[in-house]
């Protein structure tokens, strides 16, 4: 498959388009019942930027753009770090468990677009539902894990 060059009209569209998930999804997360759903957390000069919401928030657009499922058992996580106000490769790795302690492995995939990376992870929920975050993240280039603990209640599904 030939890949067309990428012309300046284009490639701004799609810096725009992540620009508006990047605030959709932060201005979402930020009006949930849990007040650290979205936010930030620096380990060593690394600012990772993380968030979670239902994917029925997602417009139907962005979600198609991304291949990400829109579902009413659908949770999504967002996950981007910074170093020096440039984007950083991670690993990302972890758990969602619930309030019966059950836990499911968050498997993550990589975003890029125009040089900025992020991370998406799917977890299933049900409407209410806290899920407590457990994750590590690493620059793909260093050796050290930095934990990553958050929680998210799931609404409006």
């Amino acid at each position: 498959m030939l890949t067309k060059p990428c012309f300046q009209p284009v490639c701004q569209r799609t810096a725009a388009v992540m620009s508006i998930l990047f605030l959709a999804l932060w201005l979402i997360a930020g009006t949930s019942a849990t007040a650290s759903s979205a936010g930030q957390a620096t380990f060593d000069g690394l600012t990772v930027h993380y968030s979670a919401i239902s994917s029925t928030r997602l417009d139907e657009e962005i979600a198609n753009r991304y291949n990400i499922p829109r579902s009413r058992i659908q949770g999504l996580l967002l996950i981007s770090a910074r170093r020096d106000q440039q984007s950083v490769a991670l690993d990302v790795r972890g758990d969602a468990v619930d309030r019966r302690d059950r836990r499911q492995n968050v498997q993550f995939r990589e975003i890029e677009t125009d040089g900025y990376l992020s991370y998406i992870g799917l977890v299933r929920v049900e409407d209410g539902e806290v899920l407590h975050f457990e994750l590590t993240v690493r620059e793909r280039d260093a050796s050290t894990r930095h934990p990553l603990r958050f929680s998210e209640r799931f609404h409006g599904m």
